[in-house]
């Protein structure tokens, strides 16, 4: 899936932040405080779960092609919301027990696991 190449390559980018934040020194500290980061751990989080989401979507994309469509979805967008909410937390982990964030990280894990639950029914229908 084109969309898990992608979702690889903004994960390997967000590796020069995150590199920075531990090893660039204060200056590179600085220049994280000052356009937001607040916690190094969500960002290592988010720059992880890309890599990791992306290769999964690479993964069901080629092992079981010719997914439905609403597996694709459910997959995709499971996949890529998963991984970007570590991305307001790295700015204020308080958002975690805010109304709003709750319920999309209940929807983005309802379409996650569909998605896959999906792909392995696929997969197995084709033995």
């Amino acid at each position: 899936m084109a969309a898990g190449a992608v979702e690889i390559a903004l994960g390997a980018l967000l590796g020069f932040p995150f590199a920075m934040a531990v090893d660039g020194g204060e200056g590179a500290q600085r220049w994280l405080r000052r356009v937001g980061v607040r916690s190094v751990r969500r960002l290592r989080q988010l720059h992880l779960d890309l890599i990791v989401m992306g290769v999964l979507l690479v993964a069901a994309g080629t092992a079981v092609p010719g997914l439905p469509l609403w597996v694709v979805l459910a997959v995709g967008v499971g996949g890529w919301t998963n991984a970007l909410l570590f991305a307001p937390l790295a700015y204020d982990e308080d958002v975690q027990g805010r109304a709003w964030y709750r319920s999309v990280t209940l929807l983005s894990f309802i379409a996650v696991a569909a998605g896959w639950a999906g792909v392995a029914v696929v997969a197995v229908s084709r033995l």
